[in-house]
């Protein structure tokens, strides 16, 4: 079972609506040539197979500082906690509107104590587990204007970022105390693209610095709080796909064109390095780790991985990659041998 496309791919919608403009462009090259190192992994741990029948359909990692990890898997609406060692140390969710039970779970993130945050958008909440599973605060939101939360980044100083599916301004910083702020997007050009064309992934350093990297568009954003620290293109250049228009009498229905070249197909960051799995149209897509300094933005190499995977999460020397193409999916635990430089 591959992950499913993320609102995106060959999606269709019947709204009525006008014509949507040319998409801009945010950078029109990439940044570099990609560097790719090869190194050889020592695997520390693996859960999957016919006999590991833990998940329904998988689709989000998240580490903690730790190295343990958590899955979060839509279908179960389920987040299951790995220990560093592999061995599966709890389960939590079910699906409904009580304590306990959370409703269109598509996001997560661990906190930097080593808890995971779920953003539970069927129910407008935020769910804090703690490291030991249990369930230490659910937070109301508003989201009257959004129906989805695609992405979620938790920062030190305890605010949230949420990254939703709202039409004008997507990123709402969400404070302790439950106060809901926009925060404007740091390009001009994005108020004029598709909403098809905005999906992107959303990371944080778990500092007060996080990241937005367009899924299929040719940039990236680094965040500090609701400051723009920089807007930076991908070393690989991929353009925003195109929107067809079709009309009948009382609709209009959207699609892309083509199926796109994912820019960033997944995302994650571990202190000042934004780690970037690249979809593109070269040897490269899906089997690759592209880095990045956020403090400048500059392209620094991309680390080979063993095979094609579905998302991933990074800590100081782990990666963790997911593997759902078949049947039963797979989560394996990483380490690279020597030095990543």
């Amino acid at each position: 079972m591959i992950r499913p496309l993320p609102s995106l791919a060959l999606l269709i919608l019947a709204v009525a609506c006008a014509d949507s403009p040319n998409a801009p462009m945010l950078f029109t090259k990439g940044s570099a040539d990609r560097l790719v190192r090869a190194p050889e992994y020592d695997t520390i741990w693996h859960y999957g197979s016919i006999q590991d029948t833990l998940f329904g359909s998988p689709t989000r990692l998240a580490a903690t500082p730790d190295n343990a990890l958590y899955v979060l898997d839509p279908m179960l609406q389920q987040v299951v906690k790995f220990s560093p060692h592999g061995d599966v140390e709890w389960r939590w969710g079910s699906k409904g509107e009580g304590p306990g039970e959370v409703a269109n779970a598509r996001a997560l993130d661990a906190t930097p104590h080593g808890g995971v945050l779920l953003a539970d958008s069927g129910n407008c909440r935020l769910v804090l587990l703690s490291p030991g599973g249990l369930l230490e605060r659910e937070q109301t939101i508003v989201c009257d204007d959004f129906s989805l939360i695609e992405g979620v980044a938790v920062l030190s100083s305890g605010d949230i970022v949420l990254d939703t599916n709202r039409m004008a301004v997507p990123w709402i910083l969400v404070t302790p105390e439950g106060g809901q702020v926009d925060i404007t997007p740091p390009w001009s050009g994005f108020q004029t693209l598709h909403f098809l064309q905005r999906y992107g992934n959303t990371a944080a350093s778990h500092d007060d610095v996080w990241v937005f990297g367009f899924e299929t568009g040719n940039g990236w954003f680094a965040m500090e709080g609701r400051q723009v620290l920089g807007t930076y293109p991908y070393v690989e250049h991929t353009e925003f796909p195109d929107i067809v228009v079709n009309r009948s009498e009382n609709t209009t229905m959207w699609r892309m064109a083509a199926r796109p070249a994912y820019s960033a197909f997944s995302m994650d960051v571990w202190r000042d390095t934004m780690y970037v799995i690249p979809g593109g149209r070269t040897s490269n897509r899906m089997r690759v780790i592209d880095k990045y300094d956020i403090k400048n933005g500059r392209y620094l190499f991309s680390q080979e991985l063993p095979d094609v995977v579905a998302d991933f999460a990074v800590t100081g020397d782990r990666t963790f990659v997911l593997d759902n193409r078949e049947l039963y999916p797979q989560v394996t635990s990483l380490v690279w041998k020597g030095n990543e430089g």
